[in-house]
């Protein structure tokens, strides 16, 4: 679909919030009670596809998780390490293979198709959030519709600040466990801290961005 988007990382991210609290309150809450007719197979279905709503935020934080034990601890399984980069490349390459031929169904692929990274981004930086919508969602918490703005904000945001800086610190002070504990840190280990401490703090530092609006 296309349309107007938000222009600032506020909005969107609690546009994303919203949406992904509305989804999850249906599936939960509501759609249990409509389909206790179907089959169990059917029920288990529907419910794995609700799971899949939330595989990217489940995934990073349990990423990060195993990153900051790899660091503290300086243990790390065999898989870890520079001899496995290759065959790691060459798997990333086929999936995205199989997602460029995925994309020649698309309505307009000629003009969608590619690696769309800034999808990515947004993945990134939006993944709390969508935990912050499912506790929303297990805690019985109501909201107000909120209208999502689509102009330029009128002052700079700190929304990425909070829990990207908390990751940025957690991955840091692990690190610096590993290191001064002579843990003896796999270096490979090492590179991917760096990666997601550098992403972190520039991710916050897009929100000092300007980005085009749609109109004024």
């Amino acid at each position: 679909a296309r349309g107007l988007t938000p222009a600032d990382w506020q909005t969107y991210l609690q546009q994303q919030r919203r949406w992904a609290r509305s989804v999850l309150d249906v599936r939960w809450r509501v759609y249990p009670g409509l389909s206790a007719n179907l089959s169990l197979r059917a029920r288990m279905g529907s419910f794995l596809e609700g799971l899949n709503y939330l595989r990217i935020s489940f995934i990073i934080p349990t990423g990060l998780a195993l990153l900051a034990f790899m660091l503290a601890s300086g243990t790390a399984p065999s898989v870890v390490s520079f001899a496995t980069l290759p065959r790691f490349a060459v798997l990333m390459g086929a999936m995205q293979l199989c997602t460029l031929y995925r994309q020649r169904f698309y309505l307009d692929w000629r003009r969608e198709w590619g690696g769309h990274w800034r999808a990515g981004v947004l993945r990134l930086a939006k993944w709390p959030y969508v935990l912050l919508a499912l506790w929303d969602v297990m805690a019985g918490r109501q909201f107000g519709y909120a209208i999502t703005r689509k102009v330029a904000p009128v002052s700079a945001t700190r929304t990425l600040l909070g829990p990207h800086l908390l990751v940025a610190g957690v991955i840091s002070a692990a690190w610096a466990i590993g290191l001064t504990s002579g843990a003896g840190v796999s270096p490979v280990v090492q590179v991917g801290a760096l990666v997601t401490v550098a992403g972190s703090l520039a991710l916050i530092a897009t929100e000092r961005m300007r980005f085009r609006v749609p109109y004024r």
